[in-house]
């Protein structure tokens, strides 16, 4: 398994992404695997629906339902994380 720093950097060198997104990159990389590769294929490769569920060898419909839960995941998350500040 790999270490959250590990992570980080492979992602950092992979998708550009900057300390200021570190918070979302912790949250993507504790989600479970199938909606984590969803995210990463739909909003960091910026692959299509189509291209994903082929990669995954999943249908279509599966690729937005997972999509559309990983997101739903999210929004739970940072509403939580709302009221604690």
């Amino acid at each position: 398994m790999l270490t959250a720093r590990w992570r980080q950097t492979i992602l950092h060198i992979q998708y550009g992404l900057d300390s200021d997104e570190k918070w979302l990159i912790e949250d993507v990389m504790e989600l479970p695997p199938r909606y984590r590769a969803v995210i990463l294929l739909y909003y960091y490769q910026d692959l299509r629906i189509g291209e994903i569920a082929e990669i995954l060898e999943v249908a279509r419909s599966t690729v937005n339902k997972r999509l559309e839960k990983a997101q739903q995941k999210f929004r739970v998350k940072l509403e939580r994380g709302y009221q604690n500040e």
